[in-house]
């Protein structure tokens, strides 16, 4: 089972969506936010347990699923800056706050 995303990911500029659901991954590498194309980020039923710091400079970020993600607790205030950002699922997780949103939600 995939348990860690080698900080090479950054060389996939042209990805649009990643897709790290049911893994036992528990943090993503800084270096995703250097996927510039990046559009969707599926994280469901994950051990990832925060977003990368910088996410907010993903700008063509527009959707984000984290459903079931037990160990996600802090979703941080980064997330505001995301500028194209329409879908943030993230039920079933133990986030306790949610930080202001994007005015795109």
């Amino acid at each position: 089972m995939l348990t860690k995303l080698s900080d090479s990911i950054r060389m996939l500029k042209y990805l649009v969506e990643l897709d790290v659901s049911l893994t036992s991954i528990v943090e993503l590498p800084n270096s995703i936010v250097n996927l510039k194309s990046l559009e969707v980020l599926k994280i469901d039923h994950s051990c990832i347990q925060k977003l990368p710091h910088a996410i907010g400079t993903m700008e063509k970020l527009e959707e984000i699923y984290g459903a079931g993600c037990e160990h996600l607790k802090v979703i941080l205030s980064d997330i505001v800056e995301l500028p194209s950002l329409r879908i943030l699922k993230l039920t079933e997780t133990r986030v306790e706050n949610v930080p202001k949103l994007p005015e795109s939600l």
